[in-house]
């Protein structure tokens, strides 16, 4: 109880220059952790499993207001910021003269996604929900030119609890995000049309590709980089 009280006073503390209501900006790094991969079957071939590897931010909006302090309860709205994800390239259709290059994974510009933050000094609790618009990027642009369409939407979400207490609330103050790591499975049809005449073409052959996998993210203190990150920033550049 002591805690509690100790932690609700650190609270007030912080809103008292706003009339017992302050709102709260706190920045969230996560970076993909290792054994994080996926495999992308298409037609009969034996599907291709590669390493995945990255990071995203998330910018969390948070109000507190008298209730709040009574109720001990939290609320927040999530922004999804930047994400880069990147994977060895694969070979098209298993063909491998037509290697796709570094696949990259990165925000929508229209819609990057977001969610919610909902927190319980007293049940000791933090709950994220998150839903995150991401495009699959082919960065050999021989591939690319043969998929009608170009790119590929590749949404995924991701679900986590983690404790919530006194040394959570000290570090949301310090504007600090609180620690997070969630695992979640990757499973995806993705249905595109490619023309091996290149673009403009009449000859459309229609594919349906599986993705699983698994993706790990956890805090980190600095964004991941990686050969295969810079070939993703260096394509988002031209």
């Amino acid at each position: 109880m002591r805690v509690n009280k100790l932690a609700m006073t650190l609270v007030l503390a912080a809103c008292a220059c706003h009339s017992l209501a302050c709102s709260l900006q706190v920045q969230s790094l996560l970076g993909v952790q290792p054994g994080s991969e996926m495999s992308i079957a298409v037609f009969d071939l034996p599907p291709d499993v590669i390493p995945v590897e990255g990071g995203a931010s998330m910018l969390i909006d948070i109000d507190i207001s008298f209730f709040d302090l009574l109720f001990g309860s939290y609320e927040g709205d999530i922004t999804v910021g930047e994400v880069l994800i990147a994977a060895p390239g694969v070979d098209f259709l298993g063909f491998p003269e037509f290697n796709t290059g570094t696949l990259c994974v990165v925000p929508d510009p229209d819609d990057p996604g977001g969610g919610t933050f909902d927190a319980s000094l007293f049940q000791k609790t933090a709950t994220f929900d998150v839903a995150v618009n991401t495009v699959a990027m082919i960065t050999n642009p021989v591939v690319l030119a043969l998929i009608v369409g170009g790119n590929f939407d590749f949404p995924f979400s991701f679900q986590s609890s983690v404790p919530f207490g006194l040394a959570e609330i000290i570090g949301i103050l310090g504007g600090g995000g609180p620690e997070l790591e969630v695992t979640e499975a990757i499973d995806q049809e993705l249905r595109f049309a490619v023309d091996l005449d290149g673009p403009g073409g009449s000859n459309p052959i229609f594919v349906i590709a599986t993705v699983g996998g698994q993706l790990t993210m956890a805090t980190v203190d600095a964004f991941p980089s990686s050969p295969l990150l810079d070939d993703c920033i260096e394509v988002l550049a031209e």
